[in-house]
């Protein structure tokens, strides 16, 4: 089954989730998540850090849901982003962007 991709046309926020305990049933309820547990990969690219660190790093949305601002220079023109947060004692969690703009 494919992967939904959802757009992206320029820097925002992203909505990245559920985060869940290795339990595989709990939800990530208040995360203090710091920009080292966020790594972006650029078209198939190793996975590295954000481009930028503004504060909040992460904000809660809901149920293990959270909130990821990206930058301009976290997107690749055309492609896509994978998303990637990975909290200590909880299961990565993976979100797919597909990603189109005019720099």
């Amino acid at each position: 089954m494919a992967a939904l991709v959802e757009p992206l046309s320029d820097a925002g926020s992203v909505l990245v989730g559920p985060i869940v305990a290795v339990d595989g049933v709990t939800l990530l309820a208040a995360a203090n998540i710091a920009n080292a547990d966020i790594k972006i990969s650029k078209n198939n690219a190793a996975f590295a850090a954000r481009a930028g660190e503004t504060p909040p790093v992460a904000l809660k949305s809901e149920d293990g849901f959270y909130i990821v601002d990206l930058g301009i220079d976290d997107l690749p023109a055309i492609g896509h982003i994978v998303v990637k947060v990975a909290v200590a004692g909880h299961l990565i969690a993976l979100k797919k962007y597909a990603t189109a703009y005019n720099p």
